[in-house]
């Protein structure tokens, strides 16, 4: 399929049709497969993003709201602008630590939960919490409070809430969970017997008519999907809603969540229902979709918690881009913490990505992205043995949960060239090099290694060659820029990469 790129795209070197491996690409033809078949619509593609602030490089906006973009967005819109069709959002942490709203790729066709402009993230803003009242809250602040249930799932899930100091590693960055667009997962919660249901909370997937799962499509089939904790007694039940201006759709049957036992802490449940009312390629109204029933006459029961939700569309071949870690300030060695100590979430969320997409009818295919290396200079053989470790222990736990070990690729880069970051240069030259010395000896395992500089160097970076501007973020070269034109400097090295890929098979 020919390269149809946006006015928002530049193209550069290395980015044209060719018969020949590109520069910059080495290891694994796996990654450049994977993307090409979802591209053609012959099977589907989730990818996980992984890395440090560049991963979503969130930034505070207006009126209280944070936009993000980063690689996760600029992922997005590139197999987007490839012609790939998105089948699902992202699939999203139950809560977060920060109780705000984040827009995600403000603006830009895509974002993570395919909601398009102004995209709203669910927020933690939960009654229960600090300042508030009322029955709902997290995970974390009910085991704070000694909550039976709480403690149980958080122990039967087997995660650990150990600090990269407590671990005697570099940096302060809280407990070493998912940090799912910069924010700590977190659950939401309902304690034991208490009856729950808010339309305000915003416990929720909110879903544009402009979202490209919609795709301006009268009442399109879509589901919904929480992955919920199970706990070994109680009552609690809970009945998903998708709630318009207009109308109410409503689980058929209550989803209980006692049954719990050992190795059996978390289940799925779907719920059917269709997409916002188009009239005339015009969407009518917003759609909300989640657990909380939106005062729809079926409260919620505790004891309940969300570990993750989404919506896919139902029988269609795509992508999907999926967020799970971004930890600002990490080097590799945080990166691998996480994964040895997210244990029950990151099986939860592993075992999610390759059941929602065949549901939707893909064979459960996943692309993870890890992209890192600006924040310290660590040596190259410390960048090595901490890669490996995090591509050994992500397939572990990949096949741990009954997931195809060859239907997993992964995709490393060293962060982009900015040599206004002190001693990054240099440090740069020994991360690439380490990086393809891990794609060639774990080529097997579906490691590909992608060099930046290949198509952008840090000349063109800081400028476009057309008198526009910079493509690095204002505030300094460590991150890129996310201007809503062709100077967006994550759309266009993700396009490049992505480009690239496709023709390394």
């Amino acid at each position: 399929m020919p390269w149809r790129p946006t006015t928002n795209v530049i193209i550069k070197k290395g980015s044209g049709s060719s018969a020949t491996a590109p520069n910059g690409v080495v290891g694994s033809t796996r990654a450049g497969q994977f993307i090409r078949d979802a591209i053609n619509g012959t099977d589907s593609l989730d990818v996980i993003v992984m890395g440090d602030s560049n991963a979503g490089w969130v930034t505070n906006g207006a009126s209280g709201m944070y936009f993000a973009y980063g690689y996760t967005c600029g992922l997005l819109n590139a197999l987007g602008n490839l012609g790939a069709r998105q089948y699902a959002t992202s699939i999203i942490a139950g809560a977060i630590d920060n109780p705000t709203e984040v827009s995600i790729g403000v603006n830009s066709g895509y974002g993570p939960l395919g909601t398009g402009v102004g995209a709203v993230w669910p927020t933690t803003a939960l009654t229960g919490e600090p300042g508030a009242t009322g029955p709902a809250s997290r995970l974390e602040h009910r085991v704070a409070q000694s909550d039976a249930d709480a403690i149980a799932l958080k122990a039967n899930l087997g995660y650990s809430t150990q600090t990269d100091a407590q671990l005697g590693l570099g940096g302060s960055f809280g407990p070493i969970l998912p940090r799912f667009m910069g924010f700590l997962w977190d659950a939401a919660f309902v304690p034991r017997d208490v009856l729950y249901t808010s339309g305000a909370n915003k416990n929720d997937i909110r879903l544009s008519t402009i979202s490209p799962i919609v795709t301006g499509q009268t009442q399109t089939p879509l589901q919904y999907r929480c992955v919920y904790g199970k706990f070994a007694s109680g009552s609690g039940q809970f009945r998903p809603a998708a709630w318009s201006n207009f109308v109410a759709q409503v689980a058929p049957a209550f989803v209980p969540t006692s049954g719990g036992s050992a190795n059996n802490w978390y289940a799925t449940t779907s719920f059917n229902f269709n997409g916002p009312t188009v009239t005339n390629g015009v969407g009518a109204n917003e759609m909300v979709v989640g657990w909380d029933n939106f005062n729809q006459g079926s409260p919620v029961t505790g004891p309940f918690a969300c570990l993750w939700h989404s919506v896919i569309r139902r029988n269609t071949k795509g992508f999907a881009v999926n967020p799970y870690l971004l930890q600002g300030g990490a080097k590799t060695e945080n990166i691998l913490a996480r994964m040895n100590g997210n244990a029950g979430i990151l099986d939860s969320f592993l075992k999610e990505i390759k059941e929602r997409q065949v549901e939707a009818t893909g064979s459960g295919r996943a692309l993870v992205w890890i992209n890192i290396g600006i924040n310290g200079n660590e040596a190259a053989n410390t960048w090595t043995s901490n890669m490996n470790a995090t591509i050994d222990k992500i397939i572990e736990r990949w096949v741990a949960v009954g997931n195809d070990p060859n239907k997993l690729c992964f995709v490393i880069s060293a962060t982009h060239p900015a040599p206004g970051v002190a001693g990054w240069s240099a440090a740069r030259t020994d991360t690439v090099s380490a990086a393809a010395s891990v794609a060639n000896t774990n080529a097997s395992k579906g490691v590909t290694a992608v060099d930046i500089e290949s198509y952008f160097t840090s000349g063109e970076l800081l400028s476009d060659n057309s008198g526009g501007g910079s493509m690095y973020d204002p505030a300094g070269q460590a991150h890129l820029s996310t201007a809503l034109n062709a100077l967006n400097g994550y759309d266009a090295i993700s396009a490049a990469t992505v480009s690239a890929l496709t023709r390394y098979i």
